[in-house]
């Protein structure tokens, strides 16, 4: 599952790198947006709290952990609601979106998935 999310990024045209920014601030004003490790381990035991596509808790803690490993200072998750699949919460689309929405410098902002 490892992803190298700054690859390229100093190379971005200033237009993207303004319309990355802009999502950045949007994601993060998401009144329900929470530091993902916390979110994630405080579970209750009966609901399944999930980040994007991951199909699992388990693997929304992997990612989280990976993020951090490549140096993000602080990992969020928004967008959080009731999950279609049973009891628990998920955190943003559940799809392709998701993964785009990742910021590319895990290094010199915040990460929000």
């Amino acid at each position: 599952m490892k992803q190298d999310f700054h690859k390229g990024s100093e190379t971005l045209p200033t237009v993207a790198r303004t319309e990355h920014e802009q999502l950045i601030r949007r994601l993060l004003s998401d009144p329900t947006k929470s530091e993902a490790m916390d979110w994630l381990q405080s579970a209750r035991t009966v609901e399944n709290r999930t980040i994007g596509a991951c199909e699992t808790n388990q693997d929304s803690v992997e990612l989280v952990r990976e993020i951090y490993d490549l140096g993000a200072m602080e990992v969020f998750v928004v967008n959080i609601h009731p999950s279609s699949k049973g009891k628990g919460e998920r955190s943003g689309a559940g799809d392709e979106r998701t993964k785009r929405e990742i910021p590319a410098s895990a290094k010199s902002i915040s990460a929000a998935i």
